[in-house]
């Protein structure tokens, strides 16, 4: 975003027991050119939703009117200013440090001087703008239970989708030898390439890319794909084929309304279902290459 005095807040909320209703918001907000990396989900007492930050009235403006006129039942629509040091102010005071899986505790970059980790716990440390990728959502942090799990099983880590280069990061606490990054998202690898910098790591390769124009022949002993499921369900055999006999692939990012449909659409594939993860609202699998 460029520096302006104002960012506008829309906010997008339903109650809680509309499963999916976020993905839905997000495939949405994406469609209409809104970054991955702008939007935000939340759930605050009896209800779940999605913020995004904008710097252009005319922009938020025309995102309200166009979910008005989509005539969705139950979404309360909201608009607000905010001052640019009141929504920065207000991000820094929400996002505190917390742990991510049984060895590894994010911690927000700000917080790093005072932050004193207890014993043997490994550090990441995040800075981003907004909640997108910080591992607070239940997809990220199933993902990082997962790799964590297979600490020592696997040397070449692909991270599709890397947003903030979060799993990533986590793989390189799991012992991977070789990290992979992409994102078709531009503006999520500066993120990750300053992330990578902050915990003095570096990745083998990190690139704004479609998934499809990846090279199919690359094999990869770990692949984590945190996508929507439409595009986990269209891009299955292309994920697949990057995963090497006998190792490990880990898909997130299911509402679990869409499970069943996942599942079914991956029973086709040379996979092995290992673990599922749920929540009440998300799911994760992690699968075996047989």
């Amino acid at each position: 975003m460029s520096i302006r005095k104002e960012v506008f807040e829309l906010s997008l909320s339903t109650p809680l027991d509309f499963v999916g209703t976020c993905e839905i918001l997000k495939s949405i907000l994406i469609a209409q050119g809104v970054s991955a990396r702008d939007i935000v989900e939340y759930k605050q007492d009896s209800r779940i939703g999605v913020l995004v930050f904008l710097d252009s009235l005319g922009k938020a403006q025309k995102l309200k009117d166009r979910f008005k006129g989509l005539g969705l039942k139950r979404i309360n629509i909201k608009l607000t200013p905010l001052k640019r040091i009141e929504w920065q102010d207000k991000w820094k005071r929400d996002f505190l440090p917390f742990s991510l899986t049984p060895k590894i505790d994010v911690v927000p970059i700000w917080h790093k001087k005072e932050y004193k980790p207890t014993r043997n716990r490994q550090l990441i440390f995040i800075d981003t703008a907004t909640a997108f990728g910080t591992g607070l959502h239940d997809t990220t942090r199933f993902m990082a239970q997962f790799i964590e799990n297979q600490t020592g099983f696997f040397n070449r880590f692909l991270d599709i989708g890397t947003g903030t280069g979060i799993l990533a990061l986590v793989a390189v606490k799991s012992q991977a030898k070789e990290v992979w990054a992409i994102d078709i998202d531009k503006e999520c690898i500066p993120v990750a390439r300053s992330n990578m910098t902050l915990n003095e790591c570096a990745f083998d390769y990190l690139k704004t890319m479609d998934l499809r124009d990846f090279p199919s022949q690359k094999k990869f002993d770990y692949v984590a794909a945190n996508l929507i499921s439409l595009d986990l369900i269209k891009m299955r055999k292309k994920i697949v084929s990057l995963v090497e006999r006998k190792k490990f692939l880990a898909i997130s990012g299911i509402s679990v309304e869409n499970l069943p449909l996942v599942i079914q659409h991956f029973k086709t594939l040379p996979l092995r279902c290992l673990k599922i993860k749920k929540s009440k609202n998300w799911a994760a699998l992690l699968y075996q290459h047989v």
